[in-house]
């Protein structure tokens, strides 16, 4: 049996019709208990708070975006969204170890694995420490920079913007390249300082 408040069959059935009233009821239901799940959960006590429950807001979004995907004869309400919130924490973790090794940056490799969620969890506690450690030294505008990159953003447009939301560019190619250089010198500076470059001068 399940630890969490289910919402009722009529409300899920409603609920896969998209019926605005039962996702507020649903939502209004679970939406707590897996936040403090999660929150509390030791697989991601080296996450972030905000982080955590940016990836929940985005998950349940999606549910309620895609009402009818959900099935109940599969699995309990609850199970479904915590299986897409595990998911969603391990393409975050994949993203931030793809821009790290694009950047050079050799993390040891670990075959331990807590509660399923991250295939290398020592290596996800050397990620955030290294942000951590990358993040102090930043500006407002590399911070946003460094956010984008972390979550695997890609589109000139989108940096653009975050850009030109902070001061005027004349270039914004240009500098969008150069503040991405910024963000990248100071990745590898705290790579250094944790001895996790390859190639540490």
């Amino acid at each position: 049996m399940s630890s969490f408040t289910q919402p009722s069959r009529e409300q899920l059935d409603a609920f896969r019709e998209g019926d605005p009233i039962a996702i507020d009821q649903v939502i209004s239901t679970v939406l707590p208990e897996i936040t403090r799940w999660a929150i509390t959960n030791k697989a991601y006590e080296n996450v972030p708070q905000q982080e955590i429950e940016s990836v929940i807001n985005q998950v349940f979004a999606e549910i309620c975006r895609n009402c009818d995907r959900y099935d109940p004869t599969k699995a309990l309400f609850t199970t479904y969204a915590i299986n897409l919130i595990r998911q969603r924490m391990i393409d975050q973790w994949q993203h931030e170890s793809e821009l790290l090794e694009f950047e050079g940056i050799d993390l040891e490799l670990h075959e331990n694995q807590i509660d399923g969620t991250y295939n290398n969890i020592e290596d996800q506690i050397d990620i955030d420490r290294l942000f951590e450690i990358a993040t102090a030294n930043l500006d407002d505008l590399e911070r946003e920079f460094l956010g984008l990159m972390r979550a695997g953003e890609k589109s000139l447009e989108t940096f653009t913007a975050v850009l030109q939301k902070h001061r005027h560019a004349d270039n914004p190619e240009r500098e969008v390249n150069t503040i991405k250089e910024r963000v990248r010198r100071h990745l590898k500076a705290a790579a250094h300082e944790m001895k996790l470059d390859q190639n540490p001068d």
